[in-house]
């Protein structure tokens, strides 16, 4: 338990018991300027309002967002109001005050109050946050702070009466602080693991089957029944395998066959190496691992490029070639006797007026029958909500998908140390 030390100490922890052990030591004068209390602390203060032998001054702010930070508890600010009323003394306030001190009669601790919605807090004196002042500098503070002879106080100049706490309860009431512990478990997660989706869109050639008009019937090409019965349908070729240059972990390449399989194994593999799946949630990944992820997915994107460009040309020599073993087909008949619409505008059409026409025919079934949209490759970073966080299904599950992968039990204890590490306050 940190406590105040010798005369000597300078470099101290101020952790609610050295605040306590501070405020009861003094016997003439007492001066707390703070964003805020927390109970046992106020509580300590309230103890001394009724001592007449000591001149007791306290600033405080008196914005709802200090408590929502975590730097004092709301039930701290009522205790200390109605001690303070009840022995003729007021609280008074310093909008945006940041700073912590204590000066009790010739000794000072100036702090650094403590965000408990970020940070727990230590009692260790190997993570000291306050200095211990003596002598003429903790006179001067208490004058500047308090006032006294012919010098006016420099803060504090407003009081913090009735109705100003009443208004912060109230705003507390509608928007109320986060429970702490949770919080900080929140922000750790953050800091050490977070939700990742990799998604790829457009992967395969959408495919449908359309059906032929009256006026595209009768094939006799067995080459084309077998993809043609009344409906038309866009060839299976287009989705692959081709034969691409695959990049290697190493930058070299090598010749592979990929098609849609493929690159599912290749992001199946990424998701194996680098991200944990936490059923019901989703993968998660741990930030260290985040650049060699980056650089693996580069490659992964680049080799997709690849198979883009490949898929992309096949899409467009197989539509042409079906389109000229169809045309191939149907100009015949449609030469000896040609559709309605192609005699409306032209009477007695040429062959190649009743090509074009045709051709036309078929460039509207087959964009129908087949559409190749450019593949995407898309990853999505989340944080770590509070339900999750919160949640003992996702950490217990989290925490053995890891152990189960090997992770080492130090880096485990990182990921989870702040749920140890950051309880909330109690007896408050």
């Amino acid at each position: 338990m940190a406590t105040l030390g010798g005369p000597n100490q300078t470099f101290a922890v101020a952790s609610d018991e050295c605040l306590i052990e501070l405020i009861r030591s003094a016997r003439n004068q007492l001066v707390v300027v703070a964003p805020a209390l927390t109970t046992h602390v106020a509580t300590a203060l309230a103890d001394r309002c009724g001592d007449e032998t000591v001149s007791l001054n306290v600033v405080l702010d008196a914005d709802p967002e200090v408590y929502r930070l975590g730097y004092g508890d709301q039930a701290a600010l009522e205790t200390l109001r109605v001690a303070m009323t009840a022995n003729g003394l007021a609280l008074a306030r310093q909008a945006g005050i940041r700073i912590g001190l204590i000066v009790a009669d010739e000794r000072m601790l100036v702090y650094s109050p403590v965000p408990r919605l970020i940070e727990a807090g230590s009692e260790n004196q190997d993570k000291p946050n306050a200095v211990v002042i003596s002598g003429n500098a903790a006179r001067q503070v208490a004058t500047a702070a308090a006032g006294g002879g012919k010098s006016p106080s420099e803060i504090g100049l407003e009081g913090l009466g009735p109705d100003d706490i009443r208004k912060i309860e109230t705003e507390l009431s509608n928007a109320p602080p986060q429970q702490f512990d949770i919080a900080r478990a929140i922000r750790v997660f953050s800091s050490q693991a977070e939700f990742v989706e990799l998604e790829i869109e457009n992967l395969r050639v959408t495919v449908r089957r359309v059906p032929l008009p009256s006026d595209l019937m009768g094939i006799r090409s067995e080459g084309l029944i077998s993809r043609i019965n009344s409906t038309l349908s866009a060839p299976p070729e287009v989705n692959g395998p081709f034969d691409i240059e695959v990049e290697q972990a190493d930058g070299t390449t090598k010749a592979a066959k990929v098609d849609s399989r493929w690159v599912n194994e290749q992001r199946a593999s990424l998701e194996r190496e680098f991200t944990f799946l936490v059923p019901r949630h989703g993968r998660v990944i741990l930030i260290r691992d985040k650049e060699r992820f980056q650089a693996e997915l580069g490659r992964f994107e680049r080799n997709i490029d690849r198979y883009k460009a490949a898929a992309s040309a096949a899409f467009g020599k197989s539509r042409q070639d079906f389109r000229k073993a169809l045309i191939e087909e149907f100009l015949p008949a449609w030469e000896a006797s040609p559709p309605d619409y192609v005699t409306r505008y032209y009477p007695h059409p040429s062959k190649e007026q009743v090509r074009d026409r045709l051709g036309e025919r078929l460039d509207g079934l087959l964009e129908e029958a087949s559409s190749f949209q450019p593949i995407r490759c898309r990853v999505l970073y989340k944080g770590i909500t509070w339900a999750s966080a919160n949640d003992p299904e996702f950490t217990n599950s989290l925490t053995e998908t890891m152990r189960k992968r090997g992770v080492p039990r130090a880096e485990l204890a990182k990921l989870f140390s702040e749920f140890d590490a950051a309880k909330g306050q109690t007896g408050q």
